[in-house]
């Protein structure tokens, strides 16, 4: 029994002893490196300069930080840990090959010891320019125009270097140029007549864009008397044409009837930097006034003289330039009426002297009628009577008060439709010879 107990202990001891033996150290497993792939590998078509490329990477044991990437110099490497991108790659009058390198990075700041690489062989593409539609004038305009233009590359818009533009009194080699940040053009002292202007661009491989372009008319300048044609048709036009031939007096039309210029610099050279120094705008159911509003108030400021006859100036609510130029304290009456020649309550009579003392409406007139009350500044011309269902609304108003030299004549309504008693013409001949003294002949 004690010789069985020996020989289980031996057995014990020598397995323990076993047991305790130090064990080998494991074999370490090295990293491996991951790998790289791009959308597209090898060598491509020839392509345009701008172009998205897309990579990725695979790493087996662990995963992918981000990648370097470099074009053509494998020295210059840059870091990113995006997989996609846009690239603009030079490009010339001829083909340019480039090549696009991406390496994979793990966890372990491994690389990928073999690069993708994509072969791009580029060609330049030109870029495009068009002159923007609603900055050709649909009227005749003077001798001042700003045209806007879009220009586009797809090898990149920043490969644009600039443009050329000219007009057709221009030779076909006179042309003229603008940077690349240029989006328009103001052409000064157009001669009058038909015009053309031309424009294109050019890249940084030299490649020119087709060449857009426009035509507009110029009208001819004469005098410093402005007369302002803002409404469709010819009737009153042709009213106020006649008083002013009749009158000798040499003047410019500028016609809006399809609107204002596009650009707000053209209105204000025109008003102010053309020598232009007494001004008449009339217009018809709709007004362009408000688009003007800046350049009106510069006018005036310089001392300019207005003749504004609108009947469509006055929405409410009242603007800042009705009430600091206009001189309209507070808006009577805004809504449709209908204005007879045969009613004795739609006579206007004359406030102040000097003026006819009564107009009567020649045609019917509808329109929302603007009544309003002039400022302490200006005084009122010419009232409705007080049996009128508007009451003895004003209607038109001198600014300043009489006593000084008119500068602003304001009527609310068209003034060629006040012709019922056939002195409308001596209204208009009074305002210009003896309130703003515009010499006859």
């Amino acid at each position: 029994m004690r010789r069985r107990e020996i020989f289980s202990l031996t057995i014990g001891l020598l397995l323990l002893a076993v047991a305790c033996e130090k064990k080998p150290p494991p074999e370490l497993v090295p990293n491996i490196p991951p790998e790289t792939h791009l959308f597209i590998e090898g060598t491509v078509d020839t392509v345009g300069a701008r172009q998205h490329l897309y990579w990725w990477g695979n790493d087996p044991d662990g995963y992918i930080k981000g990648f370097y990437l470099a074009v053509d110099d494998t020295s210059d490497k840059f870091w990113t840990e995006r997989h996609d991108s846009t690239f603009v790659f030079e490009s010339g009058s001829t083909v340019v090959v480039h090549r696009f390198y991406a390496w994979a990075v793990d966890n372990e700041d491994l690389a990928d010891t073999s690069p993708a690489v994509l072969t791009l062989p580029v060609v330049n593409t030109p870029p495009t320019v068009q002159i923007v539609d609603q900055s050709v004038p649909r009227d005749t305009i003077l001798p001042v125009l700003t045209l806007y233009f879009e220009s586009h590359d797809i090898d990149g818009d920043e490969t644009i270097e600039g443009y050329l533009y000219r007009t057709d009194l221009d030779g076909e080699d006179e042309w003229s140029e603008l940077g690349p940040e240029a989006d328009h053009v103001t052409l000064f002292d157009l001669v009058p007549g038909e015009r053309t202007f031309y424009i294109m661009a050019w890249d940084n491989a030299g490649a020119l864009s087709n060449v857009d372009s426009c035509l507009f008319v110029v009208g001819e300048v004469r005098g410093d008397f402005l007369l302002v044609d803002d409404e469709m048709g010819d009737e009153g036009g042709s009213f106020y044409r006649e008083i002013l031939d009749s009158l000798g007096i040499e003047y410019t039309v500028f016609k809006i009837e399809m609107g204002l210029p596009y650009s707000s610099f053209d209105v204000d050279y025109i008003l102010n930097q053309m020598g232009f120094s007494c001004l008449l705008w009339y217009t018809g159911d709709s007004s362009h006034v408000s688009g003007a509003q800046g350049a009106l108030a510069t006018y005036l400021d310089n001392g300019g003289k207005l003749l504004l006859t609108s009947k469509a100036v006055l929405p409410p609510p009242l603007s800042d330039f009705a009430r600091d130029y206009l001189h309209v304290d507070t808006l009577t009456y805004n809504d449709l009426v209908f204005l007879t020649q045969n009613s004795p309550d739609h006579v206007l009579h004359a406030q102040l002297s000097g003026y006819p003392d009564s107009l009567k409406v020649s045609e019917p007139i509808v329109s929302r009628l603007d009544g309003f009350e002039p400022d302490s500044a200006a005084s009122a011309v010419y009232r409705l009577p007080e049996s009128s269902q508007w009451g003895s609304t004003c209607l038109a108003l001198r600014y300043p008060q009489q006593g000084e030299p008119a500068r602003l004549l304001f009527f609310t309504v068209p003034i060629y439709l006040l012709n019922g008693f056939n002195n409308a013409r001596d209204l208009v001949t009074h305002i210009l010879v003896n309130e703003f003294g515009v010499s006859k002949f």
